[in-house]
């Protein structure tokens, strides 16, 4: 599915069939893509299903770092990507315990230095919910004020930054989960 209503664009794939070759007992894996581009904000949704046999479920961020000067840092449930021009800032959420944490590739530095934020669920499960919440930001922006509340299989996701305000609900009932938007508006100067 995929769309573009006033204020942002959506679109959601489905990597069930790559992901089962690694694993038959995978039932559905699906990512869903939500952009503000004025606030700017993203909301990406990756929801992952077993059929039998629970698994620890992962998700891994890269930052660009060809020219050595991309980092990321971890906090609790957030991640910041850094480059020298830019950062981009994002919590996370999930309907499973999990961690997030910042590790490199194991390579030879010779052939590269590759960072990334990892977000996995501590246990494992046959069905995880994870959500990603960021903003892309000048490098000495302030973060945005994010906040990501769960009540049962929905959840409510708000963003305040700058003049910009959104608030949303995302329903965790299938393979993919369902968006409504509740507010979405912009402060005038």
């Amino acid at each position: 599915r995929q769309g573009d209503r006033p204020g942002y664009v959506f679109w959601t794939s489905d990597a069930t069939q790559a992901h089962a070759l690694a694993d038959p007992d995978v039932a559905s894996v699906t990512r869903s893509v939500f952009v503000f581009r004025d606030i700017p904000f993203m909301l990406i949704l990756d929801k992952v299903l077993k059929t039998n046999t629970a698994s620890q479920i992962a998700a891994r961020w890269f930052v660009e770092n060809s020219d050595r000067e991309g980092s990321v840092d971890t906090a609790g449930p957030t991640f910041t990507m850094n480059r020298p021009n830019a950062k981009f800032h994002a919590v996370y959420a999930s309907n499973q315990p999990f961690e997030v944490f910042n590790d490199n590739l194991p390579l030879e530095e010779s052939i590269g230095v590759f960072p990334y934020a990892q977000v996995e669920t501590s246990g494992k499960t046959q069905d995880a919910l994870f959500m990603m919440a960021g903003s892309p930001l000048a490098p000495d922006a302030a973060q945005p004020d994010i906040k990501i509340q769960q009540a049962g299989d929905t959840w409510v996701v708000e963003v305040t930054q700058g003049s910009h305000h959104l608030k949303l609900q995302v329903f965790d009932r299938a393979e993919i989960p369902e968006v409504e938007i509740i507010e979405l508006w912009s402060r005038s100067n």
